[in-house]
């Protein structure tokens, strides 16, 4: 899927009333510059499971809507840096769970699927 159809996907799952006034950009929560082969590898993950990281990056469950100016703060920090910064808001509105293990980049692959779950819950109540 391309961005641009992931940004649409990604619309359903926030309430914002200001669609088509505020820019938002789609983010990788965790930074695709962080997750690049080597990165994991200095951070001692096997080769192998460097390249799944990176594979995985893309993923919806690695993308958040956010404006412009909080994308600009966030820039390619880690995420487990970035997300100390954050209110308990941000978590509930972008679906992120608040535990701080699940901020770790030895742990996105688990972040990846609590994040799901708590996507799919959303949308299935939506859809009632």
């Amino acid at each position: 899927m391309r961005y641009y159809q992931l940004g649409v996907v990604l619309t359903l799952l926030y309430k914002q009333e200001d669609w088509g006034n505020v820019p938002y950009h789609v983010d990788h929560i965790f930074p695709s510059s962080k997750l690049q082969v080597e990165d994991p590898i200095e951070v001692g993950f096997e080769p192998r499971k460097a390249n799944e990281l990176s594979d995985k990056g893309d993923k919806l469950a690695n993308l958040q809507l956010l404006t412009a100016r909080e994308n600009e703060s966030k820039k390619a920090k880690s995420f487990e840096q970035w997300v100390k910064k954050q209110d308990d808001s941000f978590f509930e509105r972008h679906f992120i769970p608040p535990e701080p293990r699940y901020h770790k980049l030895e742990n996105f692959d688990v972040f990846l699927d609590r994040r799901k779950e708590m996507i799919v819950d959303h949308l299935l109540d939506i859809l009632g």
